[in-house]
């Protein structure tokens, strides 16, 4: 196996955590939590595995300056804001509002965004697959080149699995579910396999939230790479079409086999996406999702948030009341982060209940 070269941004490898009062509550399956929100650059999260071998490359090609997109309260362009902090580069964020209020102020991501000193322009666009289209990529182009016009060396990083090429006015453009990008959750896969036989189990399901797929599909590559014949389960969060995600779980998993010399590929059968669990669409909640939030942190104290981690779980519970594990099944459960998120619902989460006053 092949061994490109990561940018330290994370501290590896994350802790996986036997959730017994979790387990316990629904008769089992085992569940264990594989804690990537605990990555720990500006409150964690599955982007920072990406993040390291995108900067990484991009330091490698002399670029400093990143141009990328997302929704308004968005964990990537977060941390990709943090990542390039760390690495001396410029972050450039067009973040889309169509699917959410226009922010009065600055809360949850979009106050971290400010901290780190990232150039946030703000788009009426949705989070959605038309951002797949080459048309959608014009408004970071047009940043873009007003850098490259100010003397910086940009490139442009959409939410798509493409992999680098030359784009508008010659700027670089590459897919942030790229092949690069998911060569961090075949490590991570890696990681967990290392950590399950210290438990001296074997791994029957993983369950991850999917957008595009990066990271389930690094996960699928990196456990199928390894002779695992772990199911990998993706619960949608509602931003993509299912026949999109899965394409580019296939093209950005096979692309990283490749750059990783790997002797394995994926195919449309490997994948396995539920889409009935995102509420209706990206940024969407629901009372079943709200209730299985609270209840996650009232039995093991631990916190999802309502966009990604929040719905991954619930798809995962009401797996668990359908009868569909054993109850002897030992289930990953990989928490990509997402917590700031929590702070812009703040109104649902609490039923718009004030604090007792003593």
């Amino acid at each position: 196996m092949g061994q490109p070269k990561r940018f330290p941004l994370a501290f590896l490898p994350t802790p996986l955590e036997y959730v017994k009062k979790l387990s316990e509550h629904f008769g089992g399956p085992n569940i264990f939590i594989k804690r990537d929100d605990l990555t720990g650059l500006a409150f964690g999260g599955n982007k920072t595995r990406k993040l390291e071998y995108i900067i990484s490359d991009m330091k490698k090609r002399g670029i400093d300056t990143v141009v990328t997109t997302a929704g308004i309260q968005s964990n990537w362009a977060r941390q990709t804001a943090a990542a390039a902090r760390k690495a001396d580069m410029k972050a450039v964020l067009i973040l889309r509002t169509a699917q959410f209020p226009v922010p009065t102020s600055y809360d949850g991501n979009l106050l971290l965004d400010y901290l780190l000193d990232a150039d946030v322009r703000v788009i009426n666009a949705p989070l959605n697959s038309e951002m797949l289209t080459e048309s959608a990529d014009d408004d970071l182009f047009q940043v873009a080149e007003e850098y490259r016009k100010k003397g910086f060396n940009p490139e442009v990083i959409n939410i798509t699995d493409i992999p680098l090429k030359i784009g508008k006015f010659g700027i670089p453009i590459s897919g942030g579910d790229g092949p690069v990008s998911t060569i961090g959750y075949v490590k991570a896969a890696e990681e967990i396999i290392k950590q399950m036989t210290q438990f001296q189990k074997e791994i029957d399901y993983v369950v991850i939230t999917t957008g595009l797929g990066g990271s389930y599909s690094g996960v699928l590559l990196g456990l199928k790479a390894n002779g695992k014949k772990t199911k990998v389960i993706g619960i949608d969060c509602g931003a993509f079409t299912k026949s999109d995600a899965i394409n580019a779980i296939i093209k950005s998993g096979n692309g990283a086999a490749k750059i990783l010399n790997l002797q394995c590929t994926l195919t449309p059968k490997d994948v396995d996406i539920h889409t009935e669990y995102n509420c209706g669409g990206y940024g969407k909640t629901s009372k079943p999702l709200i209730d299985i939030i609270k209840q996650v942190a009232k039995i093991e104290g631990i916190l999802l948030d309502p966009v990604y981690t929040g719905k991954g779980m619930f798809g995962l519970i009401s797996l668990i009341n359908a009868g569909y594990f054993k109850k002897s099944d030992n289930v990953v459960f990989i928490h990509t982060g997402g917590l700031p998120s929590l702070f812009p619902y703040r109104d649902i989460l609490t039923d718009s209940s004030k604090p007792v006053i003593l």
